[in-house]
């Protein structure tokens, strides 16, 4: 190749090539401003979203927070009502049943002092039947040795008597 051509070759790159290449270096500049640009808004317009999205989560998690505490707290409520209840009725069922095991042994006693009350009306009778019945057999022993002292004396007169 000739100087000529080459040089040729160099003219129109300079002339022709050279400017669509500035050119296209100043486009592809201003596009990359561009891009950067519009980068800038969209990481600007999603962290603003974000802090959005982030904001409305908290909000929604302390009214479900809120919500649940009150919830909580209302079960607590119905849960001690129904202890304290529960715990009332248990209170009143033991005092039925110590009034009615109160009023079971008041009659076991009265029982009690109702059949203690006739054992001791029959030891007494007994007693006085066994010293009604003492009395009586000293009263026979007595009379049955006085008769018997008689009779021996009787006898005594009358052996006595025949030896006399």
């Amino acid at each position: 190749m000739s100087e000529s051509t080459l040089q040729t070759i160099q003219k129109l790159l300079q002339d022709v090539i050279a400017p669509d290449v500035r050119e296209l270096r100043v486009r592809v500049d201003d596009l990359q401003k561009h891009m950067d640009v519009r980068f800038a808004e969209a990481e600007k317009h999603t962290d603003l979203r974000f802090a959005e999205a982030e904001k409305h989560t908290d909000l929604r998690f302390a009214d479900m927070q809120k919500q649940m505490d009150l919830r909580f707290t209302d079960i607590q409520k119905q849960m001690d009502t129904r202890f304290a209840d529960a715990e009332k009725h248990a209170d009143l069922r033991f005092a039925d049943l110590q009034m009615h095991m109160n009023v079971r042994l008041a009659g076991i006693e009265t029982q009690l002092e109702v059949r203690v009350g006739g054992i001791e009306q029959r030891m007494v009778y007994l007693e006085k039947s066994l010293l009604s019945a003492f009395a009586e057999s000293q009263a026979r022993i007595e009379i049955t040795g006085s008769k018997a002292v008689v009779d021996l004396r009787e006898r005594v007169a009358v052996l006595e008597s025949k030896h006399a």
